[in-house]
């Protein structure tokens, strides 16, 4: 995908006009070129199945606070009338998905907001050898709504059957800490102005032993906004992984190299920034017998990062060069007679700054031993001691003690459960100690019995944040989420759901202490054996962010009818 560019800011909206159109469909030249690959495949296939969907959608949505602005509360009714269609191909080796639904938001009140929206993503696997795949996914989301990511639980899936589900779904979740960054990097909107976002992510892997693995990847995110108080984003991540047993099963080497270069646009506040990386890695995994094994690794990382400054100002800004190195160590060993785990880790990291009271070093080491009860219960219980010291004239060196305790249950078949409860403290060197509980649990999935369904994630801590131009340093965090789906009838389903985020941050200059609830309900209608559906739902959220103006409280309604051919059309060749 082409970069955008990012000397300003464009105007007159993305979907308003033609000409806007012509725009966006410029811009997402890499879904251009994989739909047309697509294309010429799909003759190829050996023996294909095409499956082709029509769907219609209309929502009515009421929310009490428009602008998101506790000051300034305005209220509206948005009606979106969405057509859509999800097309698929597929045969024994290769699968590939476009499902593709614009819509157009119409206000009651405040009409110079009407939008045209889109929401399209291709997705699928490749197979170009029993040893040889490749995986792929597209996202295009083209929207006015300050707010895309409502945990609306779907009832979509009821329409298709388990095994179409399997076969298609590519989308793999984030981590805890890539989620964290990425709800760091979000800015509060106080508008409608039309904002888009397209994301790539490639995987290729080529199996050349039982398991010696080749892996390329790629990924590539897009901001782009309307309004010029938020700035513009473009990500660019490559990276290549390599794993080889030098003697099976026992002696294994990996290496691997990741880049990174994102590029920020000017806002009408700050001028634009950049900041890029290499790091590249290598390890040893040595399995002394079948109860024993030692893990080593090192890796390198070298940065280059400029910072936003105020426009109108004399200051300037400056590139800063960064780079660090991070030898770890592990070791695991199983005792079987008493069915007992241990694990310890140790690892090291020291970091180098063009501004040297920004250097600093830290050691973490931790220690987990668990002990398996029965078939389906595992205890542990574990220790990790983190030692962090900065240069004279930094920030304040500090050493964390976390002890936690949990388990790990397995619901059913080979559903696990695990929870653990921990509480740690960061010992300052010269202000007053910190300390808080963590919460980590999980339900690897759904857990279904009888007509319900739960899902349940849970995780806090800490997490410590010194490079790039987005530092923030030390900080705590909890994340909570839950849902609850349940069948009232065949043609009748219930969902409740609900989530807490709180993220704090201790070494900034001023403070950031945010918090989010988040918590809803809803019913949905099956009607003509499926062939639609309605949906009833309320959502509340509530934002206290330590900047009063980006707190909000919103209350929204919306009632969503929608049809679509539950015979799934399928073409076979």
């Amino acid at each position: 995908m082409s970069p955008p560019s990012f000397s300003g800011k464009g105007g007159g909206g993305l979907g308003g006009s033609e000409s806007d159109l012509v725009s966006i469909m410029k811009r997402i030249t890499f879904l251009n070129f994989l739909l047309m690959g697509i294309l010429i495949a799909i003759p190829c296939f050996a023996e294909y199945q095409f499956l082709f969907v029509p769907k219609l959608s209309v929502t009515e949505e009421y929310t009490d606070n428009l602008l998101l602005d506790n000051l300034n509360k305005q209220d509206d009714f948005i009606t979106v009338i969405s057509p859509g269609i999800v097309a698929r191909a597929w045969d024994r080796t290769s699968d590939i998905t476009l499902d593709y639904q614009p819509g157009y938001s119409m206000y009651q009140n405040f009409t110079e907001n009407n939008t045209l929206r889109h929401n399209a993503r291709l997705y699928g696997k490749m197979a170009f050898s029993r040893h040889t795949r490749m995986t792929f996914q597209n996202t295009f989301i083209a929207t006015e709504d300050p707010i895309t990511k409502i945990a609306y639980p779907s009832a979509d899936a009821e329409q298709t059957t388990a095994e179409d589900q399997d076969r298609t779904r590519y989308q793999e979740p984030m981590t805890p800490q890539e989620e964290r960054q990425k709800i760091r990097e979000e800015t509060v909107r106080k508008n409608r102005k039309q904002y888009y976002t397209d994301t790539t992510d490639i995987a290729f892997t080529h199996q050349f032993g039982k398991a010696d693995l080749l892996t390329l990847k790629y990924s590539h995110n897009l901001l782009n906004n309307d309004d010029e108080n938020i700035e513009d984003e473009s990500t660019h991540k490559p990276a290549v992984n390599f794993t080889y047993w030098l003697f099976s099963n026992q002696l294994g080497l990996r290496a691997g190299a990741a880049y990174s270069k994102s590029e920020f646009s000017e806002t009408a506040q700050n001028t634009a920034y950049n900041e890029e990386s290499l790091t590249p890695s290598f390890g040893i995994t040595y399995r002394i017998d079948k109860n024993s094994s030692i893990d080593t690794g090192f890796s390198y990382r070298k940065g280059k990062y400029s910072e936003p400054v105020l426009k109108n100002t004399t200051e300037e800004s400056q590139d800063s060069d960064e780079e660090s190195l991070n030898p770890t160590f592990g070791l695991t060993y199983r005792i079987p007679v008493y069915k007992l785990d241990l694990g310890v880790s140790v690892s090291y990291m020291d970091g180098r700054f063009s501004d040297a009271t920004k250097d600093f070093n830290n050691w973490n080491g931790s220690i987990k031993l668990s002990k398996q009860f029965s078939s389906r219960l595992t205890g542990f219980v574990q220790y990790a001691h983190t030692k962090t010291k900065f240069s004279e004239g930094g920030n304040e060196s500090y050493n964390i003690y976390d002890p936690s305790i949990g388990f790990t249950y397995l619901l059913g078949d080979k559903i696990p459960l695990t929870l653990s409860l921990g509480y740690f403290i960061r010992d300052m060197e010269f202000s007053q100690d910190e300390a808080a509980l963590s919460l980590n649990g999980n339900i690897g999935k759904s857990w279904t019995f009888g007509r319900t369904t739960i899902n349940f994630t849970g995780n806090s801590g800490y997490d410590q944040s010194y490079f790039g131009a987005q530092a923030l340093g030390f900080g705590v965090f909890y994340d909570i989420k839950s849902a609850l789906k349940h069948s009232f009838s065949r043609d009748t389903i219930g969902d409740v759901f609900a989530s807490y985020r709180k993220d704090k941050y201790l070494d900034l200059k001023n403070s950031r202490n945010d918090e989010n609830r988040e918590a809803g309900a809803g019913i949905t209608w099956f009607l003509f054996q499926k062939w639609a559906s309605v949906r009833l739902g309320y959502t509340y959220r509530d934002v206290i962010s330590t900047s009063s103006e980006n707190s909000y409280t919103e209350n929204r309604v919306s009632l969503m009818f929608s049809i679509s051919d539950p015979r799934l059309l399928r073409i076979k060749n």
